[in-house]
């Protein structure tokens, strides 16, 4: 009556079970590996977490590459750097990540991320001068942006650095002006000045390296006076206008007395009466826009300059703070070092 294939129909609830126990015990068999393989996968992970971790020991290379990696390929990129910002200031990793370091900043900076992002992760990576002077220009001008927005102190180095000196030394003097926006004026630089004693071509200007040591060794000046000088001397090796244009800001922002042909030709004998003194002088009169023979101290006007633009910045509001004196526009560009 029925046809073949519906004569297996199950008409009670034992025949239902019975049919059904085959199945069971498949689905069991399934279920039991399954579970067996993850609480072993687990084991194993917490085997391998426990030995990375004892006594505080874990395998910087392996955590760095699988984070390089995920980097690579997420397509949310600021979101990612700060979760990788809080792992690597848990586990000590600051600044030990070269990847990250060399792109997280321009991340941050094609994706306009905020201040708060910028802050973080200069935080964590734990920037040294030299990384940062070398970002490119625009990345440059945003992170001090941000980084004074924030309070977050970019230039907290030991006592013998300053990195308005160090652009100047690197020849990077389009950051010098991007610095002298969020920093009153130049520290001595220790770092700097032992540089410039060893790598200037003194011989471009005529002079030999003792004639070039000997007004300090002989206590004819300070270090830091000829530290100035040695800076011009550097600029003019290098013939190069940038660096004429950087030195003139910087002498705009010191209170200093400008470097003159008299102190020039006491320290430098060799030098006078030559064409080398000639450009000299003559650059030194670039710089200074004035012609300075002799000894003179600076201009009352100047030193108005220097004390309104320091305590601008020790208050984090020189970028900002000269526009809000509501002063005319030929006092601000004086106060912005402009002329």
């Amino acid at each position: 009556m029925f046809p073949v294939g519906e004569r297996r129909f199950i008409c009670s609830e034992k025949n239902c079970k019975k049919n059904l126990l085959g199945f069971r015990k498949l689905f069991n068999d399934v279920y039991s590996d399954e579970l067996n393989r993850v609480r072993t996968q687990q084991n194993r992970s917490y085997q391998i977490n426990v030995r990375s971790t004892q006594n505080g020991k874990y395998c910087p290379s392996c955590l760095n590459r699988r984070i390089t990696n995920a980097f690579k390929k997420t397509n949310r990129s600021e979101k990612f750097l700060r979760q990788a910002c809080k792992v690597m200031k848990l586990y000590k990793l600051a600044g030990k990540n070269k990847f990250i370091r060399q792109r997280g900043l321009d991340v941050l900076y094609l994706q306009r991320a905020g201040s708060t992002a910028v802050r973080d992760f200069l935080f964590a990576m734990d920037f040294e001068e030299g990384h940062l002077l070398s970002l490119f220009t625009d990345v440059f001008k945003y992170v001090l942006y941000h980084a004074n927005l924030t309070g977050f102190n970019l230039w907290s180095p030991p006592p013998g650095l300053d990195p308005i000196n160090s652009s100047v030394r690197c020849h990077m003097f389009e950051k010098t002006a991007t610095l002298l926006l969020y920093n009153d004026a130049p520290r001595f630089c220790e770092t700097s000045y032992e540089h410039m004693k060893l790598n200037i071509n003194c011989r471009r200007l005529g002079l030999s390296e003792d004639a070039l040591r000997i007004p300090v060794d002989n206590g004819l000046t300070t270090r830091e006076r000829h530290f100035l000088i040695l800076q011009i001397f550097d600029v003019i090796c290098a013939e190069s206008s940038d660096g004429l244009k950087a030195l003139q800001m910087l002498w705009r922002s010191m209170p200093h007395p400008f470097v003159n042909l008299d102190e020039l030709t006491f320290l430098f004998p060799a030098l006078k009466d030559t064409p080398h003194m000639e450009q000299i002088h003559s650059c030194v009169k670039y710089i200074t826009g004035e012609e300075t023979l002799v000894y003179e101290p600076r201009k009352l006007k100047h030193y108005c300059r220097t004390t309104i633009r320091k305590g601008l910045s020790e208050t984090r509001k020189l970028s900002t703070g000269i526009s809000e004196l509501r002063l005319p526009p030929s006092l601000q560009s004086f106060l912005r070092l402009e002329n």
